[in-house]
C-alpha cells in the first residue's frame, strides 16, 4: 500500500514539475494532504528529491498538448481521489480512536462498579463477621450460665449423696452391734454344745474300744481255721499236679517222635521242590537273556533310524535359516531403498510446498491485493459502525465466546505480541493476517513449521492478577509456555458454519422411547448450566484485558 501512495506520489510530483517548468512558476506546498506523514520518512525523501531532480531536466519552451493536459487531468483527478481516500482513512481512524476510548470508559465504569460491589460484598461479609462474632459471644454466655446451673445441680446432689451415705454409716454400725451380740450368743451355746458332744464322744470310743478286743479274738480263731484248710488243699493240690506232670510228660515224648518223622518227610518233599525250582529258574533266565539281547537289537534300531531324521531335520532347518537370511537381507536393502525414494521425495515435496509458498505469498503481497483488502475492511467498518457497544445493551454470548476463542488462539500463537496495536503489528502476525485461510492441509502445514515464535522470558504474576494483565502493565513479553498454562491449545470448533439444528421428529422420538433408548438432555443442560458462568467470567475477563487485534475482531466485539 505504501509503495502504491509513493508511486502515486512520484507521478503527482513529476506532472506538477512539468507544469511549474513550462509555466516558470516555484512548485510550493502541492502535496498538502500527506506532506506531515511522508515527512518523517528517509525513503519518501529520497524518491522526492530523484524526481526532483528529473524535473528540473525538463525544457519548457513547448506548449503542452491535448494528451499531456488530458493525463494531467486525469493525474489530477487521480490525486483529489487519492486525498478525499487518505481522508476517509482518517476519518476512520479517528472513529477508531473514539470507539477504543468508548471502550476505555465503559471498561472503567465497570471496573468501578465492580469496586463498589465488591466494596458492598466486604460491608456484608465485615456485618455477617460482626455477627457471627455477637452470636459466639451469646452462645458462650448461654454455656457459662448452663454450665452454672449444672455445677449447682451437682453440689445439691452431692449434699444430699453425703447426707444419706452417713444415714446409711449409721444404719451399718447398729446392724454390726446387733450382729456382735447375736455372735456373742451363738458362741456359748456352741460352747456348751460341744462339751455335751464330747462326752458322748467319749463314751462311744469306750464302747467302739471294747467291740474292737472281741472283733480281733474272732478274727484270729478265724484265720487259725483258715489256715488249717488251706494246708489241706495245698497237699491235695500237690498230689494232683505230680499226676498231670507225668501224664504230660509221656504225651510230649510221643510228640516228639511224630513232630521228627513228619520233619523228615517235609525235609525230603522241600528238597525235590528245590530241585524243581531251580530247573525252572534256569529256564526262564535263559529265555529272558535272549528276550532283552531281542530288545537290544531292536533299540539300537531304532536309535540308529531316530538319529537319520534328526540329522535330516537339522539339514531341513539349516536350509531354511538359510532362505530366511536370504529374504530377510532382500527385505533390508527393500526397505533402505524404499526409505531412499521416501526421503527424496519428501525433499521435492518440500521444495515444491515452498516454491507454491512463496509464489502465495508474492501474489498477497501485491499492492492490488492490499488495496481491495483495505477497502474490503473500510466497507465492513462503515457497515457495521452502527452496531457498538451500548451501556444498555448486552453483548450475545456467541459473540463473547467467538472473541475468548480467538484471543486464546493468538495468545497461544503469538504470546503478548498479539496483545499489540493493529496499526503497528508485528511481521509474524502482519505476515499470518495476510494469509487468506483457504489454503491446502500441506502448505498450513508448512507455515506452522516455519513459523518461528518470539523468545520472551517468563512471567511469574502475583496471584489474583492475569498473566497477560501483568505483562502489559510491566512492559514484560510473555513466553508461549506461560499462555499455555491459563489458555489451552486452539481448537477448531467449526463456529464459522453453524446449520440449524434438527429437531427430534414425533416418530424418532417414538422409537428411541419403543428400543429403550434414554435421553441425556437433562444431564447436558445441567452441565450446560454449570460450565455458563465459567465460560462468562472468563471471556469476559479476557474481553477486557485485550484489545482486538484485526478489524474483524473489531467487528465482532462491536
Amino acid at each position: 500500500m505504501r509503495g502504491i501512495v509513493l508511486a502515486l506520489l512520484g507521478l503527482i510530483y513529476v506532472a506538477q514539475a512539468k507544469k511549474h517548468i513550462r509555466t516558470g512558476d516555484v512548485p510550493v506546498g502541492f502535496d498538502t494532504f500527506s506532506l506531515e506523514e511522508s515527512s518523517n520518512n528517509s525513503n519518501e525523501l529520497e524518491t522526492r528529491d530523484n524526481i526532483t531532480q528529473l524535473a528540473r531536466q525538463v525544457v519548457a519552451t513547448e506548449q503542452p498538448s491535448p494528451e499531456v493536459l488530458q493525463k494531467e487531468k486525469e493525474e489530477l483527478e487521480l490525486a483529489r481521489t487519492l486525498e478525499w481516500e487518505q481522508q476517509k482513512i482518517q476519518e476512520l481512524k479517528r472513529e477508531r480512536e473514539r470507539i477504543k476510548q468508548q471502550k476505555k470508559e465503559e471498561i472503567e465504569r465497570i471496573m468501578k462498579e465492580q469496586a463498589i460491589e465488591q466494596a458492598r460484598i466486604e460491608a456484608a461479609r465485615a456485618q455477617r463477621k460482626r455477627m457471627r462474632l455477637l452470636e459466639e459471644q451469646r452462645r458462650k454466655l448461654l454455656e457459662a450460665k448452663r454450665e452454672r446451673e449444672r455445677q449447682e445441680k451437682m453440689l445439691a446432689e452431692l449434699e444430699r449423696q453425703r447426707q444419706e451415705e452417713v444415714r446409711r454409716l449409721e444404719e451399718e454400725k447398729e446392724r454390726q452391734r446387733m450382729k456382735l451380740e447375736e455372735e456373742r450368743r451363738r458362741i456359748l451355746e456352741e460352747e456348751q454344745r460341744r462339751k455335751k458332744e464330747e462326752e458322748e464322744l467319749r463314751q462311744r470310743e469306750e464302747e467302739e474300744e471294747e467291740r474292737k478286743r472281741w472283733l480281733e479274738e474272732e478274727r484270729k480263731r478265724v484265720e487259725r481255721e483258715q489256715e488249717e484248710e488251706r494246708k489241706r488243699i495245698e497237699r491235695e493240690e500237690e498230689e494232683r499236679r505230680r499226676q498231670r506232670e507225668e501224664a504230660e510228660e509221656e504225651r510230649r515224648r510221643q510228640e516228639a517222635e511224630e513232630e521228627e518223622r513228619r520233619r523228615q518227610e517235609e525235609e525230603e518233599e522241600r528238597k525235590r521242590e528245590m530241585e524243581e525250582e531251580e530247573r525252572r529258574k534256569q529256564e526262564e533266565e535263559e529265555k529272558r537273556r535272549k528276550e532283552l539281547e531281542e530288545q537290544e537289537r531292536r533299540r539300537q534300531e531304532e536309535e540308529e533310524e531316530r538319529r537319520k531324521e534328526l540329522e535330516e531335520q537339522e539339514r531341513r532347518k539349516q536350509e531354511e535359516e538359510e532362505e530366511r537370511r536370504k529374504e530377510e537381507e532382500t527385505q533390508e536393502r527393500l526397505r533402505q531403498r524404499r526409505i531412499e525414494e521416501e526421503e527424496r521425495r519428501r525433499i521435492e515435496e518440500n521444495k515444491r510446498r515452498i516454491e507454491i509458498q512463496k509464489r502465495r505469498l508474492q501474489a498477497q503481497r501485491s499492492a492490488f491485493l492490499e488495496r481491495e483488502q483495505l477497502r474490503a475492511e473500510i466497507k465492513e467498518e462503515n457497515r457495521e459502525n452502527s452496531y457498538r457497544i451500548s451501556s444498555t445493551r448486552r453483548i450475545p454470548k456467541e459473540l463473547e465466546d467467538k472473541v475468548a476463542k480467538r484471543h486464546r488462539e493468538l495468545l497461544a500463537r503469538f504470546g503478548n505480541q498479539a496483545l499489540a496495536s493493529t496499526s503497528n503489528p508485528t511481521p509474524e502476525v502482519a505476515e499470518s493476517s495476510r494469509i487468506p485461510g483457504g489454503g491446502t492441509g500441506d502448505e498450513n502445514e508448512l507455515q506452522q513449521e516455519n513459523f518461528n515464535p518470539p523468545r520472551a522470558v517468563s512471567v511469574s504474576a502475583p496471584r489474583g492478577t492475569s498473566v497477560s494483565r501483568y505483562a502489559e502493565d510491566n512492559n514484560v513479553e510473555l513466553r508461549t509456555s506461560d499462555v499455555v498454562e491459563k489458555y489451552p491449545a486452539p481448537i477448531d470448533f467449526n463456529t464459522e458454519q453453524q446449520s440449524k439444528k434438527k429437531r427430534k421428529t414425533k416418530r424418532r422420538k417414538l422409537r428411541r422411547k419403543l428400543h429403550g433408548i434414554k435421553t441425556l438432555r437433562s444431564n447436558s443442560v445441567k452441565s450446560k448450566q454449570m460450565k455458563e458462568p465459567l465460560m462468562k467470567k472468563v471471556s469476559k475477563s479476557n474481553y477486557f484485558l485485550s484489545e482486538p487485534s484485526t478489524i474483524e475482531e473489531d467487528r465482532w466485539v462491536s
